[in-house]
């Protein structure tokens, strides 16, 4: 994780009936991005990145995280220009947005 600058990701978690919610922002981004969500239930969270063959280029077990809001500052530079799915999952909640890499 870089908590140097760039391009934030903002990622809104709560829950629903049907699980948990997902946004992202901005999007497209460069290098750096500032995740940022909220838990409804406590629970061990986790962060993935899949490139378009389904391979997991990034994979982070955020811990056990209570009830709240945090925000996780992510280096993706090392990550080449594409498309991308963002995968949060959190106990049996799983929420999936595009992601497009600009280089």
């Amino acid at each position: 994780y870089n908590p140097a600058g760039g391009g934030p990701i903002y990622l809104h978690l709560t829950g629903t009936e049907t699980g948990t919610s997902l946004d992202v922002y901005p999007n497209p981004v460069k290098e750096n991005v500032s995740m940022k969500y909220m838990i409804s239930d406590p629970g061990i969270c986790h962060v993935t990145i899949i490139n378009q063959s389904g391979q997991e280029v990034m994979v982070s077990e955020l811990g056990y995280k209570t009830p709240g809001e945090y925000k996780l500052d992510v280096n993706i530079s090392h990550l080449p220009g594409g498309l991308y799915h963002l995968l949060f999952r959190q106990n049996a909640h799983i929420a999936s947005k595009k992601l497009l890499i600009s280089r």
